[in-house]
C-alpha cells in the first residue's frame, strides 16, 4: 500500500502550472487500501488562505496494529518491563506458600469417654456389656424361653408388659432376614422401619379404623438410659424402628458396627447384628 503526501509550491515558485512534490512512502503493505488525494491548491487553497487544520473532505488515516493484541502483559510484567528500562531494580514478589493447618490440642479424656465397659446387667437375658444379649444356646442352658418388656398405651395411659417366646419369634425375624439379604442394600426394609401396629389389651386401642389409619397408641417404654434398652425385646417384636438415631448408634458403637449413616442403615445394622449375637453360627454375615 502506498501513502502520497503533497506539498503545495514554495514563495518563490509563482507558476501554479508547476508541479507538485510527490512524497511517496510505502510501508510493506500495511496502508495498502488508503485513497488519499493529493493536494491540490485550486482546491485547498495556497498556503496563505490554507488554515491548520485538514479540510473535512480529507478522508481520517487510522492505523490498525494486529499484532499488538499477541501481547498481553499483566500488572507484574508491566512493572518488571518499566523497572528494567529505567534502570531500578525492585525486589522479587513474596513466594506464595501454603497456609498450613493447626495442630489440635490434646484434651484431657473427659468422664464420658472414660465410661466402665463393665455394667450391671439389666436384665437377665443381657450380658454385662453394652447392647450385648445371650445367645440361644445361653439362653436355653438357663431356662429362658420367654422375655417380657414394657409397653404403654398412649390412649388409656396404661403401662404393662408383653410376653414373646424367643425360639418362635426370633426364627420369623432370622428366615426372613437370611432369605432377602441380597435384597437388603445394606437398608433396612419398611417392614422393620415402619414397626408393627400393637393392640391394647385393655381399652384396644388401635383396632378397626385406627388400625386402618395406622394411628400408633402403644409403644414401647422408653428406657431411661441408653444402658437399659431392652434389644432383645424390641428385635423379638420388631419394634426397632422406634428407637431414635442416637440411641441406634449407641448400639453401633458398643459392638463395633459403623454408626455413620441414615437411620435405615443403622437399623439395618442393628437388626443383623443382633441377630448375630443370638445365633453366631448363622448367616447374618454383613
Amino acid at each position: 500500500m502506498h501513502f502520497t503526501m503533497s506539498f503545495p509550491p514554495q514563495n518563490n515558485h509563482h507558476d501554479d502550472n508547476e508541479s507538485n512534490l510527490d512524497l511517496t512512502l510505502s510501508l510493506g503493505g500495511i496502508f495498502a487500501n488508503s485513497n488519499t488525494e493529493p493536494y491540490n491548491p485550486s482546491v485547498h487553497g495556497t498556503k496563505t488562505d490554507r488554515t491548520e487544520t485538514c479540510p473535512k473532505s480529507a478522508p481520517e488515516l487510522t492505523v490498525q496494529e494486529p499484532w499488538l493484541g499477541q501481547f498481553q502483559w499483566s500488572p507484574r510484567q508491566w512493572e518488571a518491563s518499566t523497572s528494567t528500562a529505567t534502570g531500578s531494580s525492585s525486589p522479587p514478589p513474596p513466594a506464595v506458600l501454603p497456609a498450613r493447618k493447626k495442630k489440635r490440642k490434646a484434651t484431657a479424656p473427659t468422664e464420658k469417654d472414660n465410661k466402665d465397659p463393665i455394667i450391671p446387667r439389666p436384665y437377665p437375658w443381657a450380658t454385662n456389656r453394652r447392647a450385648m444379649v445371650l445367645s440361644l444356646r445361653e439362653l436355653e442352658e438357663r431356662g429362658m424361653e420367654t422375655i417380657t418388656g414394657q409397653v404403654r398405651c398412649n390412649k388409656c395411659n396404661v403401662v404393662y408388659e408383653l410376653e414373646y417366646n424367643v425360639k418362635e419369634k426370633f426364627r420369623e425375624v432370622a428366615e426372613f432376614l437370611a432369605r432377602n439379604l441380597d435384597l437388603f442394600h445394606d437398608r433396612a426394609v419398611d417392614k422393620w422401619f415402619i414397626p408393627p401396629v400393637l393392640t391394647c389389651k385393655y381399652c384396644g386401642a388401635n383396632t378397626g379404623e385406627e388400625r386402618e389409619n395406622n394411628v400408633v397408641f402403644v409403644r414401647p417404654v422408653e428406657a431411661t438410659k441408653k444402658r437399659s434398652i431392652n434389644w432383645l425385646f424390641l428385635l423379638l417384636g420388631r419394634l426397632l424402628g422406634f428407637c431414635h438415631l442416637k440411641e441406634l448408634k449407641y448400639y453401633c458403637k458398643h459392638t463395633s458396627c459403623h454408626r455413620t449413616g441414615a437411620k435405615n442403615r443403622l437399623l439395618y445394622l442393628t437388626y443383623l447384628g443382633l441377630c448375630r449375637q443370638l445365633d453366631p453360627e448363622g448367616p447374618f454375615d454383613d
